[in-house]
């Protein structure tokens, strides 16, 4: 999947990781098109031979928007960005400062060209910044169940490593999914995917079925990992159609996002998992591709709901996560992933 370019975007120079450690100094420059494993161990492209540093322990990475994120590998003691803990992907700005034990990487890529504000635009500092554009595209949303009582079972200090594992490993299936953007709200996941002009739209809703199903299988083993007495189970809705795409924020803090009715549908059918007890839930446009790739056996089971935010009741088709397996195997092989 190609990076999206919108009119006045920023253009970034090469980015760098300059390694501080046992008072030296050595650069790496980073080729957008490679991951970069951050640990002790050889095979890592930084290597750093640290006790305090895990065999892998972060990980750094161009997203599809271009910008470069690091993550956290599940290392014994943390990645720090800015002093703050990466318990998710998080993006990386010139001069940013990431700690692996006590070696720090220091992260380097200067802005070439940037939006101009019009004579009459307000300082920088509170100019916003907006950028969209109109485009198809595929959400998946996924959220924890009942994370208010998995929270009193577990304590502060437990959920957050339980939160962090999560993110993590829901990070890394969404970032080779090619996902556009990502976003982390607390215990729930959203994924956005754009159509490109030459793909049928049926390939990225199967990559969202499949990255679903990879996210799942993963908080399957969470109850054993953690030792609790409860699963832990997840509900997610899958939409697709058009909104706008683009950035939006305040000077250097700019966002990617996807606005619009497509995306805050895939938000409620999520929702609707909980009332109609199933693993996931789709919207009406969804079905309708699906009809046209796929066994009408493996289709979800029609139920007209109401969803908040919506005065009439709307289609939502419910599936248990052995139906969504069986679609994913069935899927023509044009549409499979690398996942």
């Amino acid at each position: 999947m190609e990076a999206v370019k919108y009119p006045g975007e920023v253009t970034l120079s090469s980015a760098e990781i300059t390694v501080q450690f046992n008072h030296e100094e050595r650069r790496h420059t980073l080729n957008p098109d490679l991951p970069y494993g951050i640990g002790r161990s050889p095979q890592n492209a930084i290597c750093v031979p640290s006790d305090t540093v895990s065999r892998n322990h972060a990980l750094i990475k161009q997203s599809e928007d271009g910008t470069f994120c690091v993550y956290d590998l599940g290392s014994r003691n943390g990645t720090l960005l800015n002093d703050r803990l990466v318990s998710s992907p998080m993006a990386l700005r010139d001069g940013d400062v990431i700690r692996v034990g006590e070696v720090l990487l220091l992260f380097t890529q200067k802005a070439q060209t940037a939006v101009q504000p019009s004579h009459n635009s307000p300082p920088a500092e509170n100019n916003t910044v907006v950028t969209f554009a109109m485009v198809q595209l595929t959400v998946l949303v996924v959220d924890i169940r009942d994370f208010t009582v998995l929270s009193r079972e577990l304590g502060p200090t437990r959920i957050a490593e339980l939160v962090r594992a999560y993110n993590s490993a829901a990070g890394s299936i969404l970032d080779l999914s090619g996902a556009w953007t990502m976003k982390f709200i607390g215990d729930a996941v959203m994924a956005v995917w754009l159509r490109k002009d030459q793909d049928l739209p049926t390939k990225t809703l199967y990559t969202a079925f499949e990255a679903f199903e990879k996210i799942y299988t993963f908080v399957s083993g969470l109850q054993a990992q953690f030792s609790l007495a409860h699963p832990v189970s997840i509900g997610g809705g899958i939409n697709t159609g058009y909104a706008t795409v683009g950035n939006i924020g305040s000077g250097s803090n700019a966002d990617y996002t996807a606005l619009g009715d497509s995306v805050n549908m895939a938000f409620r059918l999520e929702s609707a998992t909980r009332g109609l007890n199933c693993d996931l839930t789709y919207g009406p446009n969804v079905d309708i591709i699906l009809r046209n790739s796929t066994d009408p056996s493996l289709l979800g089971s029609l139920t007209n709901t109401c969803l908040k935010g919506y005065a009439e009741e709307c289609e939502v088709y419910s599936m248990q996560i052995a139906t969504v397996r069986r679609l994913i195997a069935q899927r023509p092989i044009s549409f499979q992933t690398s996942l």
